[in-house]
């Protein structure tokens, strides 16, 4: 009897240290999820940031033709470190919410395209724009949008007014989409955790105002 009930003693201590590393183990699992998804709200926060801050300096020349003329060629942050760690996230197809990060894919896609947009108009602007502006000794002079275009010539003009266009147009509308996707993000993270202090489901970072992307503006 005696060495039963030391049995049965052993096989229960192993049991409930096998409850216990199982317990740890998930409390672990957790954390972790929880780490993963407050770093991937950060990383959309910073993503927005990163393209408003661009966006305020288009915003700086109201005009479009103003824009695509006299915005000068800023170089801002590669931002090669804001990307989001989809490694870490795939734990939510065990939670049946596996279209989430494609969704965030498509986003941090999305985010660097806008980017390029945005390297390549400043390109655009330094190497072919500006030198033509200096070569007509444009710098200074108030000319209307035809007399622009008659000066610099068609296709560098439509060019310069079409780079800028794309560029606010994709600014803008990743703009939107990151905080959409903020907001999904959001509403996952406090389901799995109910106590999670993050930012609020109805929060607005800003209010966007489309502008007008027609090509010609009355600039008389």
């Amino acid at each position: 009897m005696a060495f039963f009930s030391a049995g049965i003693g052993a096989f229960a201590g192993s049991y409930f240290a096998f409850l216990f590393r199982k317990h740890e183990e998930e409390q672990i699992n957790l954390k972790k999820r929880k780490s993963a998804l407050d770093a991937c709200l950060f990383t959309l926060a910073r993503q927005y940031n990163a393209l408003y801050q661009i966006k305020e300096t288009y915003d700086a020349f109201p005009e479009i033709v103003e824009r695509a003329i006299s915005m000068p060629a800023i170089k801002f942050p590669e931002y090669k470190d804001v990307r989001i760690d989809f490694d870490s996230l795939n734990f939510l197809s065990d939670i049946e919410k596996i279209a989430h990060p494609l969704n965030l894919t498509t986003e941090q896609e999305r985010f660097e395209a806008a980017l390029r947009s945005v390297e390549i108009r400043a390109k655009f602007h330094a190497e072919k724009l500006q030198p033509a502006i200096e070569q007509h000794n444009i710098n200074g002079r108030e000319l209307s949008g035809d007399e622009l275009e008659i000066v610099l010539g068609e296709l560098l003009f439509n060019t310069a007014i079409n780079y800028v266009q794309y560029t606010y147009r994709h600014l803008y509308d990743s703009l939107i989409s990151i905080d959409e996707i903020h907001q999904k993000t959001w509403k996952i993270a406090k389901s799995l955790f109910p106590e999670k202090n993050s930012c609020p489901q109805n929060h607005k970072w800003t209010n966007l105002t489309r502008m007008d992307c027609s090509i010609r503006q009355n600039d008389n």
